[in-house]
């Protein structure tokens, strides 16, 4: 907590194999980083290959032209953490910062310490091109139908087709409850489609039998695929009627608990899984049914792990709360507002 301002952070990395363009196309390199506070600046061998502003959301550097195969590469992170001192023209209150408070503000349980870094996992993946970018799904309880909106990003020198073949399968035991494929093009770009399958004799989601389906969704030439991407969801429907709370049709009392995820009091450090899944184990079996994250959204595997145990979400982003109007004078609320409001979602 005594140190605020601008931390570096470097590695050596070694490119892995790839396959050429006699296969299906030449494979890329992608730098993700889940998660930097508050803004990176990152260089691969000397070379910008991007950054990203906003501590809550995860970021995609493409550096395929930036590396050179084998070892050696240097990768260097440049991390701007604010403070009430502008740095870059960036001050601390002015940004989504959560319960964060200023090196000279008074702390007390429920405010954290001004933590900034690298605070997520670094990975280094091969990728083919064309490839699977992003699949986000939705379940309609009502229906039974599961619709995969899936983003493809194609050859970026030519147009070429591929099998999109999507698969929904109960998670525990694998039984396929529905599947479809097509043939999709793929050129320059990103292109998006819709797949829409209809699972018959649906078992619905519920806080105390949380059933999960896996949506699976390949691309192939024929043969093996050659990129694949996996995401999970149940079929619940959530709704506010009459004044009242429902799930699936049935009014539910929440009964629910939060967390400002520090790791300990008013710190960050580099999360235990086993101990934040335990945190939502307690919650749990204290009787909530629900838990929130406060001023700064779950990491990705809570929020998995809270879908299998029966816990209902409700996530603030870190703008969500003591945000200062850019230019008001220190120490004053005001309204929440700020040029730098660059993540805002609520979901259960």
């Amino acid at each position: 907590p005594g140190h605020h301002g601008l931390a570096w952070y470097w590695c050596e990395f070694t490119v892995p194999a790839r396959s050429g363009p006699e296969r299906t196309g030449p494979d890329r390199l992608l730098l993700s980083f889940e998660a930097v506070d508050y803004a990176a600046t990152v260089w691969v061998n000397g070379h910008l290959v991007g950054g990203h502003e906003g501590g809550d959301t995860p970021f995609t550097l493409d550096i395929t032209a930036a590396v050179q195969d084998g070892p050696g590469n240097l990768l260097a992170v440049r991390v701007l953490n604010p403070a009430e001192q502008p740095i870059d023209g960036i001050v601390l209150n002015e940004t989504p910062h959560g319960n964060k408070t200023a090196p000279d503000a008074d702390f007390w349980p429920g405010r954290s310490y001004n933590f900034g870094g690298i605070i997520g996992a670094v990975d280094l993946r091969v990728v083919p091109a064309p490839r699977v970018a992003e699949v986000f799904v939705t379940a309609t309880l009502e229906t039974g139908e599961i619709a995969a909106h899936i983003h493809i990003e194609g050859h970026a020198d030519g147009m070429t087709t591929r099998t999109l073949a999507v698969t929904v399968t109960e998670d525990q035991s694998g039984f396929v409850a529905a599947r479809a494929a097509q043939t999709v093009p793929c050129g320059p770009g990103t292109s998006e489609t819709t797949v829409r399958l209809t699972v018959g004799d649906v078992h619905p989601w519920d806080t105390d039998d949380p059933f999960l389906y896996r949506v699976t969704v390949t691309l192939s030439d024929g043969g093996p695929p050659l990129d694949e991407s996996t995401v999970r969801t149940g079929f619940r429907h959530f709704e506010v009627r009459d004044g009242y709370f429902h799930l699936n049709g049935r009014r539910i009392y929440l009964r629910g608990t939060h967390t400002g995820n520090h790791y300990p009091l008013g710190q960050q450090v580099p999360p235990r899984p086993a101990f934040v899944r335990q945190d939502l184990i307690y919650a749990k079996a204290a009787g909530f049914n629900m838990v929130r994250f406060i001023s700064g959204l779950g990491r990705p595997d809570q929020l998995a792990f809270c879908d299998e145990i029966g816990l209902l979400v409700y996530e603030e982003p870190a703008s969500a709360s003591h945000l200062r109007r850019v230019g008001q004078q220190p120490g004053r609320r005001g309204d929440r507002k700020s040029t730098r409001l660059n993540s805002s979602h609520i979901t259960i």
